[in-house]
């Protein structure tokens, strides 16, 4: 009778335990829909659903469902109310971390057209949103003793936190750091003292999350930077991969400003690098020219080949082939090539003087408009004017003593000028004027606020941008780029609060990476933008075409710099 058995092999054992699993949770899933039927708020708690309900379904790969259900600001306000702030959002977070990673094998989620950088922001400006709005929550507490409203705004406080926490593994470095302000303003609207356990919870936090932006310096700044691993790379025998910490910041690393490649018609595909927290630090191989991330072979690169003091510091797609590291190495500006020196600086190989380095200037790019971090002006009511006589000074009642200031060097490319703006001391203020929507630059009346080609979206910068030659003198391709596509970036509109928004984009504000210490609110959240990643604004065919033909034009010219 045993001739007959025949042995069964693990992995058929395994696929059917899978199977089994499966049906079990897409079952359990079934039983809930038609319990609930989407109305999660009048559903008795089971002890169960609320806790385990997302699981079932991405266990069951309901990919897409576990996905809405997330999402879903009835379910979560519910959820918090019946579990508790603190486990339902720590939950909450995990639940996205694990349905990211299972849907990774699929590039996106099923049915799904956004990436999964923009499915992400939307979960997490669900949940923030959830938290902010939220008015009656279980607290599951010893501490009854406290006040019902100061226990919510701890808990509130608390939450945030974890939300912030959470996404710094997706390097959201922006809407991290806008939940830890958020808490702060919770917390000083408590009246907490600066010495309380939570405050300074959150401090660290902060801290945590604070980016300094990465770029070319003088080899003899005191801003430059050392690795802590120069001499192990600079041998160049480790295979696994170094993290770039710095000996020079303790606590500090190079890390990427995103986990996702941003793209422009111009730029192609790039990360911004900053220097932020050590447990982020990106690690990396060098091979005597490039250095490369080890998950992915992105190269560091000097923004558009531009090797000049001042000029950030990016990631670009590595070369896959002999052929393609070979064409990269040879491109005229070297702007990939790096040289690791004994000393633990690291030099543009072409400019061997430039070295990287950090600003300690925060930059200024686009925040939500309830963000605590937003810029608020002191000379709004002038700006609300057009008047091309004016000689308005870009100075702050957020952030007092301070105000809008050049943090580099004027940038020139084949069309246009860039220059960086950040928080700066008053004395630096950027003097503008205001006419049909666009705020000029004081002296270059084509230079002018604009936010970068990335888009109208939560954590884009704004520079000055333009030309320093006179429109007259201007080239014909010089004026086309400007008018067609510099020009869609620069609209901006005078809010009644003193802040500024992109005029397509009023859910943003001009703001910072750095929370406002100076002049802290004492007032609740008062709102959180649900989408601060707005879909982009549909070109018509006519400015498609321009740009198409811009880019064509640019790409051949730089062929024949090559």
């Amino acid at each position: 009778m045993l001739q007959w058995l025949k042995p069964t092999s693990a992995a058929k054992v395994i696929d059917t335990q899978t199977a089994i699993s499966k049906f079990l949770n897409k079952e359990v899933v079934t039983i809930y829909d038609e319990l609930t039927n989407g109305f999660y708020d009048s559903h008795s708690d089971d002890g169960h659903m609320f806790i385990y309900y997302p699981l079932h379904m991405i266990n069951g790969d309901l990919l897409t469902k576990a996905f809405h259900l997330l999402n879903n600001q009835n379910f979560i306000s519910t959820r918090l109310q019946v579990i508790g702030m603190e486990e339902g959002i720590h939950r909450h977070m995990q639940e996205m971390e694990i349905l990211f990673k299972k849907s990774s094998c699929y590039g996106k989620l099923p049915g799904m057209c956004k990436d999964t950088k923009e499915l992400i922001v939307e979960l997490v400006n669900c949940v923030v949103s959830s938290i902010v709005s939220s008015d009656q929550l279980s607290t599951n507490s010893e501490s009854m003793e406290m006040h019902a409203v100061k226990m919510k705004i701890y808990l509130k406080a608390r939450g945030l936190v974890i939300v912030g926490a959470g996404i710094q593994k997706f390097n959201l470095w922006n809407i991290s750091m806008d939940c830890f302000s958020k808490a702060l303003q919770y917390l000083r609207f408590a009246k907490l003292p600066n010495t309380h356990p939570d405050v300074l919870r959150v401090m660290r936090y902060i801290d945590t999350a604070t980016l300094y932006p990465l770029q070319l310096v003088s080899k003899d700044s005191h801003k430059r930077i050392i690795l802590k691993h120069a001499a192990s790379l600079r041998e160049g025998n480790v295979t696994s991969g170094l993290p770039l910490v710095l000996s020079s910041h303790p606590g500090r690393a190079i890390v990427p400003v995103k986990n996702h490649f941003d793209s422009s018609s111009f730029s192609g595909q790039y990360i911004f690098l900053g220097i932020g927290a050590e447990e982020s630090a990106m690690e990396v191989s060098y091979d005597g020219d490039f250095i490369a991330r080890v998950d992915d072979g992105a190269v560091m690169n000097v923004l558009q080949g531009w090797i000049n003091e001042g000029v950030t510091i990016t990631i670009k797609p590595g070369p896959t082939s002999k052929r393609e590291r070979l064409r990269q190495l040879q491109m005229t500006n070297a702007s990939r090539r790096f040289i690791i020196n004994e000393d633990g600086t690291v030099s543009a190989a072409s400019r061997p003087n430039l070295v990287l380095g950090l600003s300690f200037y925060p930059k200024l790019y686009l925040v939500d408009q309830f963000s605590p971090n937003r810029a608020v002006f002191k000379n709004v009511n002038a700006l609300s004017d057009d008047n091309e006589d004016g000689d308005i000074l870009l100075e702050l009642t957020s952030h007092p003593e301070h105000a809008i200031a050049l943090t580099s060097e004027i940038v020139p490319l084949k069309f246009f000028i860039y220059v960086k703006l950040g928080l700066g001391p008053k004395e630096n203020a950027l003097k503008v004027f205001r006419c049909k929507n666009k705020i000029f630059f004081r002296g270059c009346n084509d230079l002018y606020l604009a936010w970068n080609y990335s888009g109208s979206v939560a954590g884009t910068p704004i520079n000055l941008l333009g030309s320093d030659i006179p429109h007259s003198s201007q080239t014909f391709f010089q004026k086309i780029f400007i008018k067609f596509v510099i020009d869609k970036w620069s609209n901006f509109c005078i809010n009644n609060d003193g802040t500024i928004s992109p005029l397509n984009a009023p859910h943003l504000a001009l703001g910072f990476q750095v929370p406002n210490f100076c002049n802290p609110p004492h007032e609740p959240v008062s709102g959180h933008t649900y989408d601060a990643l707005n879909e982009k604004p549909v070109m018509s065919l006519r400015n498609l075409f321009i740009i198409a033909y811009m880019k064509s034009f640019l790409m051949e010219k730089i062929k024949q710099s090559q």
